[in-house]
């Protein structure tokens, strides 16, 4: 609704749904089994982005592994890493449908986690790209909801894809 040349552009209201507060998140996680403090419920709603499906995803993981034990900050570091293990198809299928440069400049985005400043001759250098060539990239990746840009910078909306670019590249 807020791309110009969209058949409803500027139709409707806008909704921003503001992420789950911490111990209530950690309430609902304790409600369906998992035995975890609010640090690391805190830890592990940081790691995913506060997005509640990647973290429901985790707290599934985690209550088929952990069973009735109490989650340390161990166990969700080695269930997020044994989840972009299971799920390394996903974002290799997604990256496969990318040209070089996208690609390229998906990787130092994810390797960096936020970008303040996406034109900085740092992240240029890296990614092999220019300004004007990094600006298009990021407004199709923004149109398409795979980057975002928040209070801190650019980053990558899906935290298992950014996981996956950290740990494989492209």
């Amino acid at each position: 609704f807020s791309v110009p040349k969209a058949p409803l552009y500027n139709w409707g209201e806008s909704v921003e749904i503001t992420p789950i507060e911490y111990l209530e998140y950690t309430g609902f996680m304790k409600e369906r089994g998992l035995n975890i403090d609010l640090d690391v419920s805190t830890y592990l709603q940081d790691c995913m982005k506060r997005i509640p499906e990647p973290i429901n995803i985790v707290c599934y993981h985690l209550l088929k592994k952990a069973g009735v034990k109490k989650v340390s900050l161990k166990m969700v570091d080695e269930n997020i890493i044994e989840i972009v293990q299971n799920r390394r198809g996903r974002p290799q299928e997604f990256l496969s449908t990318l040209t070089y440069s996208q690609a390229r400049f998906l990787e130092v985005l994810g390797k960096h986690g936020v970008i303040k400043k996406i034109t900085a001759k740092q992240v240029q250098r890296e990614a092999r790209l220019t300004s004007p060539g990094i600006l298009k990239i990021v407004a199709h990746f923004e149109d398409m909801g795979v980057i975002y840009k928040g209070d801190k910078g650019y980053e990558i909306a899906d935290p298992f894809l950014e996981l996956h670019l950290r740990r494989y590249g492209i």
